[in-house]
């Protein structure tokens, strides 16, 4: 979809393979080398804020010209042209837009394949971690099916290359997880047609060894799994000095032993940037006892305000605002504050009027009662929803 656009058929980017983009099913004439290296650049931050410095860098790696603003926003031109042609002449644009900070291509990261693999590969390691192979095998398999060639082919620089290398190192882990659940779900075979390669081309990349050893034994090729411990091992040892992984070395023993070695777990990976979750893997649940007692510290918090009579409010709203990182409630907390210091301050004077003895009374039930109603929504907020797998709003 294109975010910020009323209207118009929803833009498709490939980044997995020569740069194209599509309108609908219309396919767009991205331009020259360089204006389609000026799209690329803003393809691979969907949504965000591009400053003009980095597009310059990445497009002109050697000499960048001293007009290099004044190209991009040329290339800029062009681009609008072809992603937006009926728009009126000198209006704004809604697909690519500006401001100070820099250029953004208004698409969300879901219409841009390179995005969508990395979240996709992210859950499927998940779903193997998960003990749910079936489901990691489909959707490697579907992210493997999307490349379209090497990324970004065709354009230079260093920044282009940094991309294309970790968009490489995504499809490997895919391949992996793929062969992983291969080998789960009993096909050893059909993994160790992959794996070959995958150690041929990396070979010092430690998991893919792992699971060529594995599925040369579960595939009933016990002596060459330990050649293949024994060719890596001296291969990592000539390059790093260093024996191979406390994980790699059990799984030697296991071969040795002719025992049947577990399939090992992809290696945790950090999460790209904001992303839609993938369809979860089922959660552990709390037992009873941990829920039971989770719930009474909830109720006990709720209760601060009333056994303070209002005068802790202010606090616990400020100490949930402080967890969440949410400046709504650090407003309210300070929001609570001020009356209560004044309602203190009326209630302490040594001789305070019926007025003010009134106004105070008033503030601090008040701030006993709403503040109770207030942590307590609060509190089982954060307690019940996360048990429901619901996101909390920020």
């Amino acid at each position: 979809m294109v975010a910020d656009v009323a209207a118009g058929p929803a833009l498709r980017v490939q980044l997995l393979g020569p740069v194209r983009c599509w309108s609908g099913d219309d396919e767009l004439d991205l331009g020259t080398a360089r204006q389609k290296a000026v799209f690329a650049v803003l393809a691979l931050s969907p949504g965000q804020v591009v400053p003009v410095s980095r597009i310059v860098r990445a497009v002109w790696t050697d000499a960048p010209p001293q007009n290099g603003v004044n190209v991009v926003q040329k290339y800029v031109a062009g681009l609008r042209r072809v992603l937006e042609p009926g728009r009126p002449a000198r209006s704004p644009g809604r697909v690519i837009t500006f401001s100070d900070a820099g250029y953004r291509l208004a698409v969300d990261s879901g219409a841009v394949d390179a995005m969508v693999v990395e979240r996709r590969v992210l859950a499927a390691e998940e779903a193997l971690r998960g003990g749910q192979p079936a489901w990691a095998l489909a959707e490697s398999a579907a992210v493997l099916d999307a490349w379209q060639g090497e990324p970004l082919s065709g354009l230079p620089g260093e920044r282009f290359a940094a991309s294309r290398a970790r968009l490489v190192d995504v499809r490997t882990r895919a391949l992996e997880t793929w062969a992983a659940g291969q080998v789960a779900l009993g096909r050893p075979e059909v993994a160790l047609a992959e794996l070959g390669g995958l150690v041929t081309a990396q070979p010092l990349r430690e998991r893919s060894w792992e699971l060529l050893i594995l599925a040369l034994h579960r595939g009933g090729r016990r002596a060459e799994a330990l050649d293949a411990y024994r060719d890596f091992r001296r291969r990592w040892v000539e390059q790093t000095g260093l024996e191979p992984s406390p994980a790699l070395r059990a799984l030697q023993q296991q071969v040795l032993t002719d025992g049947v070695p577990a399939a090992p777990p992809p290696p945790p990976v950090a999460p790209p940037p904001p992303v839609a979750p993938p369809p979860p893997v089922a959660a552990r649940r709390r037992g009873p006892a941990a829920r039971a007692a989770v719930i009474a510290l909830r109720l006990l918090i709720s209760l601060v305000p009333l056994v303070t009579l209002g005068i802790g409010t202010w606090l616990v709203v400020g100490m949930f605002a402080l967890a969440r990182r949410n400046v709504r409630l650090g407003l309210a907390s300070a929001g609570y504050l001020a009356p209560t210091v004044v309602a203190v301050l009326l209630a302490g004077s040594d001789h305070p009027s019926d007025a003010a003895a009134e106004v105070a009374t008033a503030i601090l039930l008040g701030f006993a009662f709403g503040g109770t109603l207030h942590v307590a929504a609060l509190a089982f907020r954060l307690v019940i929803r996360p048990a429901a797998g619901t996101a909390l709003p920020r």
